[in-house]
């Protein structure tokens, strides 16, 4: 009877080992998952921050190269009328030298 009870003695001493084994298995990968999750938490803030900035970023991008096409576009017209109006004096100035060629031929 000795025996015997020494013997369940030690296998109820071994299934507590192995439950304490199990549930401190257990916990750790518990808190390895908390940690897991907690990381990809801080990975998905970080990437939808960057997103953020990211479209941020591209919308300034738009807006600027849409001013500097007006911009652009503003300084082509000033280019053409400065020279329509340098081709108008130029014509004047071509007439009026003809004019006084023709003048002076005559005289």
């Amino acid at each position: 009877l000795h025996a015997e009870l020494a013997t369940w003695m030690l296998r109820a001493n071994v299934a507590e080992k192995a439950y304490e084994e199990e549930k401190h298995m257990r916990s750790a990968e518990q808190q390895e998952g908390q940690h897991r999750a907690a990381v990809t938490q801080g990975q998905k803030q970080q990437l939808a921050q960057l997103t953020a900035h990211t479209h941020n970023l591209l919308k300034r991008s738009q807006e600027e190269q849409g001013a500097l096409q007006v911009r652009l576009e503003q300084i082509q017209q000033q280019l053409e009328e400065e020279r329509q109006k340098w081709t108008a004096r130029n014509g004047a100035q071509q007439d009026k030298l003809a004019k006084l060629t023709g003048e002076r031929a005559a005289l």
